[in-house]
């Protein structure tokens, strides 16, 4: 059987949601490609996240960092007290987060039919946890099922944080995730099979199955649940 493990942050939901709001807060209305900035966000936070693990960066100054630079490469220059308002309206954003319906929908059937899944997310304990109680993926799968790279001292797309799950599960494992590199590339790496999540139209190459938006999502991985049963209904002989 497919045990599917879904990244969460940009995968579960929609950020760029909680990411506009901030920058509405913090009075950058005049920004005129949200998407865009977003996506240098993310580039930027990806580029030290190894630097926050190892200690050579503080977590203030990678959420200073990962705002001031995309705002910085658009013309407008903001001061670490202007970053640090923006941080603290996106974190009061992400704890109103919801998942997006398609997942809600695809997770309640696979909570109804008893069927296991995971999450796997980078960052810090306390912050993930947040996002974490505000989607309330614990109504859909259990604790053990949500693993945390602050909570076991390895973060993708190191092996070691595969093999957490490895040790829970056996069978085919696949990732589904936003990350070429951390979540996709660490997943292969790790031996596993791995779907990009690119609907933020990310360059990049891969050559295994890419998918575009959330529905996206809902649809393969219930056609793969759906083929598998079918499978296992003719092997068994039953009509």
């Amino acid at each position: 059987m497919s045990i599917f493990i879904f990244d969460m942050d940009d995968t579960l939901y929609d950020q760029i949601i909680p990411f506009k709001k901030a920058l509405d807060d913090a009075g950058f209305i005049d920004v005129k490609d949200v998407r865009s900035l977003y996506i240098q966000s993310r580039i930027y936070s990806d580029s030290v996240f190894e630097a926050t693990q190892n200690g050579t960066m503080t977590n203030l100054e990678m959420r200073r960092f990962r705002i001031q630079k995309p705002l910085e490469d658009i013309g407008i220059q903001i001061s670490p007290a202007e970053a640090d308002f923006f941080q603290e309206r996106y974190a009061y954003h992400l704890d109103h987060l919801e998942l997006h319906p398609a997942i809600h929908d695809l997770f309640t059937i696979l909570n109804s039919r008893n069927i296991p899944f995971y999450v796997l997310t980078n960052g810090p304990s306390e912050h993930q946890w947040k996002k974490i109680k505000a989607l309330r993926l614990e109504d859909y799968m259990p604790h053990s099922q949500i693993i945390v790279s602050g909570d076991v001292g390895y973060y993708k797309p190191s092996r070691e944080i595969f093999q957490v799950i490895e040790a829970q599960q056996t069978g085919s494992l696949i990732m589904i995730g936003d990350s070429l590199t951390n979540d996709v590339l660490g997943a292969r790496n790790a031996g596993w099979e791995a779907v990009w999540f690119n609907h933020r139209r990310r360059d990049g190459y891969y050559d295994g199955l890419t998918l575009f938006s959330f529905s996206q999502i809902k649809s393969y991985v219930l056609n793969s649940i759906n083929k598998e049963a079918v499978g296992l209904t003719s092997v068994n002989g039953t009509p």
